[in-house]
């Protein structure tokens, strides 16, 4: 394929009026390497939708109320010059292309990777790839993907759970006792579906528990 990143655009159940329009527009500005219909069990949307977005989705906000919680379209694009309009990490072509694709929806209907991490993040979180991974089989993606998100029910085995961590797009250090150390905690516990480990209630910093082969393992994320 191409040299450049991959990034995403995610066009909600809602929005799937505009769907032509977007990717043919997609197509004129980006180098289109797969168009990808998802469906998540609807039992897990809400849990998957939030773990997605992490902290910058509010309790309060039903946002799978608003986008819908049927299928929905990824773009999977390689943007091939995006060392010329990436600065401080985020890539400006990528955001006036939200931006715009937003406006013709007319509400929140779209999301799109604002930076090469965060596209690591969400396509291995869709489609259980890394980044390297996803470059050599995006061909083999089926046209309708319904394997679920990352880890939504844990996983089947050890191995399965390192090979997981071994696939983060960033450093891991495993430091003994299940205690892992990585510059990003919070993505680990998304990618991971770690769960925080309460005590009256009240969470515990940095501690989780994992299903892992149907039993739940206690892990700390540093």
């Amino acid at each position: 394929m191409k040299q450049g990143e991959l990034h995403l655009f995610i066009l909600w159940e809602r929005g799937q009026s505009q769907k032509e329009r977007i990717s043919t527009d997609i197509e004129k500005n980006f180098s289109l390497l797969k168009v990808v219909d998802v469906l998540w069990n609807p039992q897990y949307f809400h849990q998957n939708l939030s773990r997605f977005y992490g902290k910058k989705l509010k309790k309060s906000y039903k946002k799978d109320k608003i986008i819908g919680t049927g299928r929905f379209t990824v773009f999977i694009v390689c943007d091939e010059d995006a060392a010329s309009h990436t600065a401080h990490g985020k890539n400006s072509k990528m955001l006036e292309f939200k931006i715009k694709y937003r406006r013709w929806l007319g509400d929140n209907l779209l999301h799109a990777s604002d930076s090469a991490l965060e596209a690591k993040e969400n396509l291995l979180f869709l489609f259980h790839m890394s980044d390297e991974e996803l470059r050599t089989n995006y061909m083999k993606l089926p046209a309708l993907y319904n394997q679920g998100a990352l880890a939504e029910k844990g996983f089947e085995t050890q191995k399965s759970f390192e090979s997981t961590l071994n696939r983060l797009p960033f450093e891991v250090q495993c430091l003994g006792n299940n205690i892992y150390h990585s510059k990003y905690p919070q993505m680990m516990e998304r990618l991971l579906n770690a769960n925080p480990r309460k005590w009256l209630f009240i969470s515990r910093k940095g501690k989780y528990k994992v299903k892992i082969a149907k039993q739940y393992i206690n892990i700390q994320l540093i």
